[in-house]
């Protein structure tokens, strides 16, 4: 019997959270030392799994861009199916918050391919989620912080793609309002349990100690092609207030009318005492119903 087996056994009383008659089916995640003690001291892994699923540090980061000056250096190409770069493009915004309002200028751009249709709109919707989310050619004023991130996040049914897309990066092991596939991404439900290791583990991220929740697909379901769609779910949270620092995530899921792997990774960055961006990495396919086939990689880094 191996050490971590040993801890998932010693730890069992521990990780169970009574309510009445009912338990918490979490007593298979492995803990490490430090956890254990935390654990001991009052930590919840029932209050963690929350947090990891309805954490709004992520998401609050991302919306303090609205309120700040900052320049972000974008690095993005669309490969074809042998993974040759077919278009190629690299632009530096600045965007200078003042007075309540925020205005972006393009430094330079780089740009070769081609990114728009005949109508002159991108071709790639990857593309357009970028460009709707982090660019504005207009200057914007009056903006206000959102309070209600929930209800922003999980609550945007209206959006569409745009509304699966923020839970899924911001409400992971939720469900999400996709047809097949949207339970799949409850990856703490009982029923999502057996095709995952869970873990939880003291690191060092990013110069911060953090707690970081690892969920791994077993290796017997890594190349599973239609169990599961998340193969890796990483976060890592500063240890002291739970604000996330990292977050790295792996899907892919080979369906009749789906088919997805992309993988991404976050980076966040304490400035003035308030979270931002400093990184955002992404490597994906997919294909979907009414949708031409992407491949697509970017790198965008910010500087404040």
């Amino acid at each position: 019997m191996n050490w971590k087996m040993v801890i998932s056994i010693m730890l069992f009383p521990l990780l169970l959270k009574s309510q009445g008659n009912n338990v918490l089916p979490y007593s298979h995640i492995t803990l490490d030392s430090v956890v254990i003690s935390a654990v001991k001291k009052g930590l919840s892994i029932e209050d963690l799994i929350k947090v990891m699923q309805y954490d709004s540090t992520l998401y609050i980061a991302y919306n303090n861009l609205h309120f700040a000056s900052y320049q972000y250096i974008h690095d993005l190409s669309v490969l074809d199916k042998k993974g040759k770069t077919d278009a190629w493009k690299k632009e530096i915004v600045s965007q200078v918050y003042q007075d309540k309002c925020r205005k972006q200028i393009i430094d330079s751009f780089y740009v070769d391919g081609d990114f728009v249709n005949r109508k002159g709109n991108d071709k790639y919707y990857t593309v357009e989620l970028f460009d709707n989310t982090l660019y504005s050619e207009k200057p914007i004023c009056g903006e206000k912080r959102k309070t209600n991130w929930s209800e922003d996040v999980y609550g945007s049914k209206l959006e569409g793609h745009l509304g699966s897309v923020k839970r899924v990066i911001f409400n992971p092991g939720t469900p999400v309002d996709l047809p097949l596939i949207g339970k799949k991404f409850a990856i703490f439900e009982p029923q999502m349990q057996a095709f995952y290791n869970y873990s939880i583990e003291r690191k060092m991220v990013e110069g911060e100690e953090c707690f970081v929740f690892t969920v791994l697909a077993k290796p017997n379901y890594e190349d599973s092609r239609k169990e599961i769609i998340v193969r890796k779910l990483i976060t890592a949270f500063r240890r002291s207030d739970f604000q996330i620092i990292q977050r790295d995530y792996h899907m892919e899921y080979q369906g009749a009318l789906v088919k997805l792997d992309i993988a991404m990774d976050m980076k966040l960055k304490a400035v003035n005492d308030k979270f931002y961006p400093s990184q955002i990495s992404y490597d994906g396919f997919f294909k979907v119903p009414t949708k031409k086939a992407e491949r697509i990689k970017f790198v965008t880094d910010f500087k404040y």
